[in-house]
């Protein structure tokens, strides 16, 4: 496949007259993350931002407080485990030509043009003489009317709360009415407020930047669409004294939390496996198969000979770089031990298998070598050659493959923004046999933007008629638990999914499960263990 340019328009696209953007700012010196997704806007084949608007700060001035400035202190001095969205970045580096209005100055209001739709990159409603010169609206990210230039990280409740996931929303004020362009559940960083906003900001950049492109394949239908869902400005509790002394209490406490358990424990993954269909919350019946290496993962089945074939993702913690291996399994449930079968300069894991024109072909996640590979059985079970790469310059993760209505569909969760801190959005492509060097991707990726069900956790499986995804759910911690996905729609335009089964930690030890597969009479998982480090490197 092609390189992917994550933003842009195909050079194949029809000339047509191009999409014409405003843009609307508090200040020519603007955070990061806008810098960058006007930065992509630029690079856009059919976008042009005609008008850029400075917008005057109609917001009182609070009064600071020593409680807010201890917390703004107490914030500031916490790591950003990702490039910071607010640095501050002179406009001037990537526009040159088109004039900065200062629309303070009301003389300035007959420079003001008409274009095709505004940004409004802002924290403020904008007075309502912008709806003239607007023909799609005004897209904004802000849904607060009550927003405080005091309360510097928006994200201030999700970590005050206690709530896994943060909801980043993209709207659109059309006609004096808001609606909602899309959104997305990306996972809390409940120990930081200024981490956690930092995550939204990229985010938001993300949902603006893929919603153009939407935007730009049929801008009338994209309208229509966008009208079906109304949403509305909701009021914005602002922090008062007693609760930034609460948050500064709480994330100290998780601080110190964390550090404790890092410290005395390590996590590692096993395999378990049972046969029969009961419910995985029955543990007596498994059986546990651990690596004296390191840790076993994302187990895969093929069942051949009445012998189950069993392909993990090994990782030895001595150099924390994964392989895979195979374990074959008998129907008495005795086991071998792992075996190493395929094994690359760069880390590889979650073994995805399918079997095409009576061959076996296996997806490893190659995330790090920035592929997706495939690679062929020349001898069953433990001889592997690779055959081709289907995707370059892509960082996916837990790629499978899935043969529906005469075609192939690729799941694959994709991080388009290397902003970005997780794997949070699900992407399907589609063609007409697995070894396509032209997949389609479909119309509505990503068909899931949302950390407690995009990554996938196994093999999508038929049964009784019905279409089912195992997925994980990171929303409180990698790999926690898997939900089970009923698939609903599945065709080159449409998708559609419903949780129907959780598959959860069921004993205190356990602090995650993040694959699930089953294959004849076996089930199969893995789990995350919390064990006890050794003493020594405990006070080393």
């Amino acid at each position: 496949m092609k390189k992917n340019r994550l933003y842009r328009t195909t050079s194949d696209l029809m000339k047509k007259e191009k999409i014409t953007i405003g843009i609307i700012l508090d200040s020519s010196i603007i955070p990061a993350w806008v810098f960058s997704t006007l930065k992509e806007i630029i690079q856009l084949d059919n976008f042009e931002i005609k008008m850029i608007v400075k917008y005057p700060d109609k917001k009182e001035s609070e009064k600071n407080n020593l409680i807010h400035n201890i917390y703004i202190k107490f914030e500031s001095k916490r790591k950003l485990l990702i490039k910071n969205a607010l640095e501050k970045i002179d406009i001037k580096n990537i526009i040159k030509n088109t004039e900065i209005i200062d629309y303070s100055n009301k003389l300035n209001n007959n420079k003001l043009i008409k274009v095709d739709l505004i940004i409004n990159f802002t924290n403020y409603e904008l007075d309502l003489i912008f709806y003239k010169y607007t023909k799609f609206g005004i897209w904004q990210n802000q849904f607060y009317k009550n927003y405080s230039k005091n309360n510097t990280f928006n994200s201030f409740w999700e970590v005050f709360n206690n709530d896994n996931v943060t909801c980043v929303n993209l709207g659109m004020t059309y006609s004096n009415k808001l609606y909602l362009i899309t959104n997305s559940y990306i996972s809390t960083d409940l120990l930081s407020t200024k981490r956690n906003t930092n995550n939204t900001y990229w985010q938001n950049s993300s949902l603006i930047l893929r919603s153009l492109l939407k935007f730009e394949k049929n801008q009338e239908k994209f309208i229509e669409e966008i009208k079906k869902n109304p949403s509305d400005f909701y009021i914005k509790k602002l922090p008062k004294n007693k609760d930034y002394l609460l948050i500064i209490i709480k994330m100290m406490i998780r601080t110190v939390k964390a550090r404790f358990f890092q410290k005395l424990f390590f996590d590692q993954w096993e395999i378990l496996f049972k046969f029969g269909g009961k419910p995985v919350s029955e543990t007596k019946k498994f059986t546990k198969i651990s690596s004296k290496k390191g840790f076993l993962a994302d187990p895969h089945i093929i069942f051949k000979n009445d012998h189950y074939f069993v392909f993990v993702e090994e990782t030895e913690t001595m150099n924390g770089k994964g392989h895979i291996s195979i374990i074959d399994i008998d129907s008495n449930g005795n086991y071998t031990i792992p075996k190493k079968i395929l094994d690359c300069p760069y880390h590889l894991s979650y073994p995805s298998i399918f079997d095409y024109q009576d061959n076996y072909y296996m997806i490893p996640e190659s995330h790090k070598n920035k592929t997706i590979e495939i690679y062929k059985c020349d001898k069953f079970p433990d001889n592997w050659k690779f055959q081709q790469t289907l995707f370059k310059n892509i960082d996916a993760v837990d790629t499978t493959l899935f043969q529906y209505n005469e075609k192939w569909w690729l799941f694959t969760c994709i991080k388009q923004n290397s902003n970005l801190i997780e794997y949070n959005e699900l992407f399907i492509y589609y063609s007409d046999q697995p070894f396509s060097e032209n997949w389609v991707s479909h119309p509505m990726n990503p068909v899931v933007s949302d950390v407690r069900k995009a990554r996938s956790a196994g093999k999508i499986f038929e049964k009784e008629g019905k279409i089912f995804r195992p997925s994980q759910d990171c929303s409180s911690g990698y790999g926690y638990r898997v939900i089970i996905n009923q698939i609903l729609k599945l065709t080159e335009n449409e998708y559609e999914e419903k949780e129907i089964e959780f598959i959860e930690p069921y004993e205190s030890k356990i602090q995650g499960i993040h694959t699930f597969n089953s294959e004849s009479d076996m089930i199969i998982i893995d789990a995350k263990i919390k064990k006890i480090k050794n003493m020594l490197k405990i006070f080393n």
